[in-house]
């Protein structure tokens, strides 16, 4: 599967948590507490972030902890290159759940007291939320279109094995021999006719009967030749189908 590009978080956060985990019942970052809950509930990760796409400035700690850590991390504010969300245990479940509004407890960076104004804030959060929503969709576009050149793989592995050189080669034998059969009766219906002045007796209506049955023999095999006949070029473009995929899943 595809991975979606997410915009990433305070490139600290993550060290923050594992440093100080055991100082806390529960502390996670964002990113990874949905990865759990989206197993949990049976959700789509994708649908997740689209629905609340600040996950990747989100920490998450217990109720009674949420003061506790949000004064170690404002100790931090010097440290910081983007803003931090604290929030509750229950609050981020209430998001994943659809449930209400959650108190947005953000810790902004030093820097950004002095040089950016509330104004600017918003534009820079509506932008994250927009950049999010914006990797939803190429991600769904880049799965459609793997699945698209899998099938066609699939496809042409199920041709090849219903219809495999040998098969192939007997089919052309046949259709061969048939047409002979076919040309030489009709050669001697022909003779038949000349001998007996056009008259239409038994024998010629053996003949009529026989041709008739080789051309719709005829017909039958032609169908059947005419699926074999694709072989060759589907095996020219089994390995060119199977690099395409490789490349694209290799880009990706």
């Amino acid at each position: 599967m595809v991975k979606m590009s997410i915009l990433l978080g305070e490139p600290l956060l993550e060290e923050w948590v594992n440093s100080w985990r055991n100082q806390f019942n529960l502390l996670e970052i964002g990113t990874r507490y949905i990865e759990k809950g989206a197993a949990n509930l049976n959700k789509n990760i994708d649908e997740i972030y689209k629905e609340y796409p600040l996950w990747t400035l989100a920490i998450i700690t217990s109720k009674g902890e949420v003061e506790k850590l949000y004064r170690k991390i404002k100790d931090q504010r010097e440290k910081l290159t983007l803003p931090i969300l604290i929030l509750s245990q229950e609050e981020a479940s209430n998001i994943l759940l659809g449930k209400g509004k959650i108190e947005e407890r953000y810790i902004y960076p030093r820097i950004w007291q002095d040089n950016v104004d509330k104004e600017e804030y918003q534009l820079w959060k509506k932008g994250l939320e927009e950049s999010v929503k914006e990797a939803v969709k190429k991600r769904k576009g880049k799965e459609e279109e793997e699945k698209y050149w899998q099938d066609i793989l699939v496809k042409t592995i199920e041709f090849l094995s219903n219809y495999p050189y040998d098969d192939y080669i007997q089919l052309v034998e046949e259709v061969k021999s048939l047409k002979d059969k076919l040309h030489n009766k009709k050669n001697q219906l022909d003779e038949k006719r000349r001998e007996r002045g056009g008259l239409i007796d038994r024998e010629i209506d053996d003949y009529q009967t026989k041709v008739k049955d080789l051309e719709q023999e005829d017909n039958y095999l032609a169908r059947r030749i005419e699926k074999a006949l694709d072989y060759f070029e589907k095996v020219k473009d089994k390995e060119r189908i199977n690099n395409l995929i490789n490349t694209k899943k290799m880009n990706n």
